[in-house]
């Protein structure tokens, strides 16, 4: 009993991720996401997404010699806007690591 059940939930979770998957389809192939043209590290990504498909990239990014954190934001179709941006004010050789992002419904975001 216990493997149909977790059976039914497998089947049940799978067939709700496909078609969610083919719902919301591939907005755009593989693209940069920094506008840095040198060729320092970008590392650490994290991605949040709004319910209309608007979505924020934050990373760690060296393009200054430091570990900074920066951002870009996307509209729904993949487009960016704006520029890359600065998290940090911090000006000194002092590394900033593994940023994480939340966004609300409203599209509000929060980076650290």
């Amino acid at each position: 009993m216990k493997q149909n059940t977790l059976l039914f939930i497998c089947l049940v979770f799978c067939f709700s991720f496909t078609q969610i998957v083919n719902a919301q389809g591939i907005i755009k192939d593989d693209f940069l996401v920094n506008d840095d043209a040198g060729s320092e590290h970008q590392l650490d990504p994290s991605i949040s997404m709004d319910p209309a498909g608007n979505f924020v990239i934050t990373w760690q990014d060296y393009r200054n010699g430091n570990g900074d954190i920066y951002f870009q934001r996307f509209t729904s179709t993949g487009a960016a806007l704006g520029v890359n941006t600065k998290v940090n004010d911090d000006t000194t050789a002092a590394s900033q690591e593994h940023p994480s992002i939340a966004m609300d419904a409203a599209g509000d975001f929060v980076i650290v």
